[in-house]
């Protein structure tokens, strides 16, 4: 899957506890009841540490969604830059440490 970077999209965030160097973007892939699962957990401290890649999909009872990063807030910026730029879901292919960018499950619908 290819998404388009959220570029302007954090341009105003003057409220974040962290500098735009510093701040860093995360996207939440999920499947099924997956993001249910993640709003539940979301206002964890420790969210980071437990996603759960590559377990989010083995099974019935399984998360269904992991997390993974997508840079700085600093990547992000307005100013108008050459080409597309884009984030390719699953870039990392069969990786085994949780936030990598692996592989989605076959023939599933993510959002």
């Amino acid at each position: 899957m290819v998404l388009r970077q959220p570029l302007c999209y954090f341009e105003n965030l003057a409220s974040l506890p962290c500098s735009v160097d510093q701040c860093e973007i995360w996207l939440v892939v999920a499947r099924n009841n997956g993001l249910q699962n993640f709003d539940n957990i979301k206002g964890n401290r420790n969210i980071v540490s437990q996603s759960p890649y590559p377990r989010a999909f083995e099974s019935a009872s399984s998360p269904n969604y992991f997390l993974t990063k997508l840079g700085v807030q600093a990547s992000f910026p307005c100013a108008e830059l050459l080409g597309l730029r884009y984030f390719q879901v699953g870039a990392e292919g069969n990786c085994t440490s949780s936030n990598c960018n692996g592989f989605l499950p076959f023939a599933s619908t993510v959002r």
